[in-house]
C-alpha cells in the first residue's frame, strides 16, 4: 500500500527531530482552541510526558509511517492540547468542563 496521505509531515520526517514534530503538533492544535502558542503556555510535566511518548512513537516508525500511525498521532496531539488547555484554564480558576470538545 501506497501512503499518499500528509506529505508536509512525511516531508518534516525527513528533516525535522521528533520531538519538535510532537510538539508543532501539540502547538498547532493549542493555537486552533485559544490563539496561543505552547511558547505562551507553562511547560508542565505532564505536556513533557506526553511530548516523551509521541516523540518515541515518531522514533519507533523507523521513518516510514502508515496514514494510520499518522491519524493516531495528529488524535493524540489534539487530546494533549485539550489537555493543556483545560489544566491552564482550571490553574486560572476556570472550569473547562462543557467547553464542547
Amino acid at each position: 500500500m501506497t501512503n499518499t496521505k500528509y506529505p508536509k509531515f512525511r516531508a518534516a520526517l525527513t528533516s525535522t527531530e521528533p520531538r519538535e514534530i510532537a510538539r508543532a503538533l501539540i502547538n498547532n492544535q493549542v493555537t486552533s482552541i485559544v490563539g496561543l502558542s505552547l511558547d505562551d503556555l507553562p511547560d508542565t510535566a505532564s505536556l513533557c510526558n506526553e511530548v516523551d511518548e509521541m516523540e518515541s512513537q515518531i522514533q519507533s516508525w523507523g521513518g516510514n509511517p502508515t496514514d494510520e500511525q499518522i491519524a493516531d498521532l495528529k488524535r493524540t496531539a489534539k487530546e494533549v492540547a485539550r489537555m493543556v488547555v483545560s489544566e491552564e484554564m482550571e490553574d486560572m480558576g476556570f472550569d473547562s468542563e462543557g467547553m464542547g470538545w
